[in-house]
């Protein structure tokens, strides 16, 4: 299962190994994140668990239970201190990985949460971003805390991604708009740039904040420059939803799932200095979401068929 076939790619010093390590749930796979030291990737999905692995052996080594539906996303703080989850059951979740218990459990939302963050470098204690269908972002610190910002408004229709990078915080909706923030986000204040390719998936920023990409419902991944707000690049020829994009650590590499329902999908590479398309890895099921490593080394996916793969990549 883990045997490599390395296939040298367009860039004579990038390869990946095609033949990827497989991690099973009991449900499709909605959400994948790795901890900020690597040595954890955690995946969650429709069989209402978060499952974590250790990287490199792949081993189970812990189950986060709690959520009553699908875990539809998960997410590490920055300094590995916060997980936090998001689920179909309308709720968002911080946990405690020593006893894998839920510290604290977030009803506030009128909807299904589609996408969270777990934060620890902007205010003096850790909180969660967490965006949903009922069109808002909510902001809610860590148990023992009053609320620092109630919610931050910038969309028409549901929020389905958040994203964060140094100095900004990013959302993506189904109103066809990307909301940019400028940390701290006390004033709520924002700027709206236009997708105008249809409902956005997910939105990403790059390692070092200069790029926001968003993946489009219909064909194209969108990239603008964080300083200017203005697009410097359209990413076309996907087949359909793009459920998730990841800019890899050292920014060259942007990639981008492919996917069209019930049939065969696609994890494309974009060469982030030339916009080209370095190569792509074939996924059976659909994506739903992707996730690079803090070295790198792992790209994961996330799929319908209840599966995370994971494809080693070399440099």
């Amino acid at each position: 299962m883990r045997a490599a076939i390395l296939l040298t790619m367009t860039l004579p010093t990038f390869t990946i190994a095609q033949e990827p390590v497989i991690l099973k749930h009991d449900g499709w796979v909605a959400a994948v994140a790795f901890s900020p030291d690597g040595k954890t990737l955690a995946s969650a999905g429709a069989d209402n668990v978060v499952r974590l692995w250790d990287v490199g052996t792949w081993k189970a080594k812990g189950v986060l239970k709690g959520h009553k539906d699908c875990v539809s996303a998960v997410s590490f703080s920055q300094k590995g201190n916060l997980v936090a989850t998001g689920s179909f059951d309308r709720t968002a979740r911080i946990w405690n990985l020593k006893n894998h218990s839920a510290e604290h459990v977030i009803t506030n939302h009128k909807g299904v949460v589609l996408s969270v963050l777990a934060i620890d470098d902007v205010f003096p204690y850790p909180f969660v971003a967490s965006a949903s269908v009922d069109g808002t972002v909510n902001l809610w610190p860590s148990a023992g805390h009053e609320p620092v910002v109630p919610f931050l408004r910038g969309h028409r229709s549901w929020v389905n991604s958040l994203a964060m990078s140094t100095n900004h915080f990013g959302s993506g909706g189904s109103d066809g708009i990307v909301c940019l923030y400028n940390k701290p986000l006390n004033d709520r204040k924002y700027e709206a740039l236009e997708g105008g390719a249809g409902e956005v998936r997910c939105v990403a920023f790059s390692p070092n904040g200069k790029l926001l990409a968003a993946g489009n419902r219909y064909h194209t991944v969108r990239v603008w420059d964080v300083d200017s707000k203005k697009e410097i690049k359209t990413l076309g020829g996907h087949m359909s939803d793009v459920w998730s994009i990841a800019f890899s650590p050292d920014g060259k590499t942007l990639a981008a799932a492919d996917t069209d329902w019930k049939k065969p999908s696609k994890v494309k590479l974009w060469d982030t200095a030339t916009w080209k398309e370095r190569s792509s890895l074939d996924v059976p099921g659909e994506i739903l979401s992707i996730a690079y490593s803090p070295n790198g080394e792992w790209l994961a996916v996330g799929s319908w068929d209840k599966t995370v793969r994971v494809f080693r990549v070399k440099k």
